[in-house]
């Protein structure tokens, strides 16, 4: 439910529906979550939770994943993932925005 409370506003900015995948909930295994990725169309937008980012991340780079810049998975990080013959082959992390 929080996930899709994030992606509401930029639904509603880019007039599309935001959907819900159970592979994406918490205290679930992360193997679903890598299929997805592999899956989904260029320049989607996928939330998940800080328990299961790390993992994710640390498998796709088992798999060959490059990261560049800082790890980060804390709550509203982003990390851009990027595709090359639907193998991704780049991750980056921005950190959560500052509030001053």
């Amino acid at each position: 439910m929080r996930c899709i409370q994030t992606l509401e506003s930029l639904g509603v900015t880019l007039a599309i529906t935001v959907t819900s995948d159970e592979r994406l909930a918490e205290d679930n295994p992360f193997e679903p979550i890598l299929e997805l990725l592999e899956s989904c169309p260029d320049n989607a937008v996928l939330c998940s939770h800080g328990d299961m980012i790390p993992m994710v991340t640390d498998a796709l780079e088992r798999r060959g994943m490059v990261v560049t810049g800082m790890r980060d998975s804390r709550k509203a990080s982003v990390w851009v993932l990027e595709r090359q013959n639907g193998i991704i082959v780049r991750g980056h992390a921005w950190p959560p925005p500052t509030i001053d």
